[in-house]
C-alpha cells in the first residue's frame, strides 16, 4: 500500500502471502460495496494456494481500508474444491436488490477443466458473504 504526498510515493504497508507459490496477489479487485464512490474492500486472489488434506486449490483474502489508511484482514475464503479458485475476481452490480454490490470469483480449472464462476453477495461488514449464492 502506497501513499503519495504530492511529490513522492511512500510504502505504508506490505502484505505477504502465507504460502510460497500460492501466487498471492495474482488478482486484485477493489469493491465499493455500498456504491458511495469510495473503495470499501480489497479482494486478493491466491489461485495456487494448496490445501493437500482437503484437496482444495485457491484462496481469496478480503481486506478493508481503515481510517489510518492501513489494510486490515476481514475474511479468508478457501476454494470449494480444486480448480484455481481466485484466478479472477470481479466486482458486479447489485444482483439481488439489497443495495450492495456483489462479486464473481472464477475457478477456471474446476469441474474437469470446464471452469466455474462463483457469485458472492455483498456484505457491509466483511465485503462479501462467506458462502457463495450461485
Amino acid at each position: 500500500l502506497f501513499t503519495h504526498d504530492g511529490t513522492y510515493w511512500t510504502t505504508t504497508q506490505r502484505i505477504n502471502g502465507e504460502q510460497i507459490g500460492s501466487y498471492f496477489g495474482a488478482e486484485l479487485c477493489s469493491v465499493d460495496v455500498n456504491s458511495d464512490g469510495n473503495t470499501d474492500f480489497l479482494l486478493v486472489g491466491a489461485p495456487l494456494f494448496y490445501q493437500p488434506l482437503e484437496k482444495k486449490e485457491g484462496q481469496i483474502y478480503i481486506y478493508t481500508l481503515t481510517d489510518e489508511m492501513k489494510l486490515e484482514s476481514k475474511l479468508t475464503m478457501t476454494a470449494p474444491s480444486m480448480g484455481r479458485f481466485g484466478t479472477t475476481i470481479s466486482s458486479l452490480a447489485d444482483l439481488n436488490g439489497d443495495g450492495l454490490r456483489d462479486v464473481a470469483v472464477g475457478a477456471p480449472l474446476q469441474d474437469f477443466n470446464r471452469g466455474v464462476v462463483y457469485i458472492y453477495l455483498g456484505d457491509r461488514n466483511i465485503g462479501i458473504r462467506s458462502t457463495f449464492s450461485q
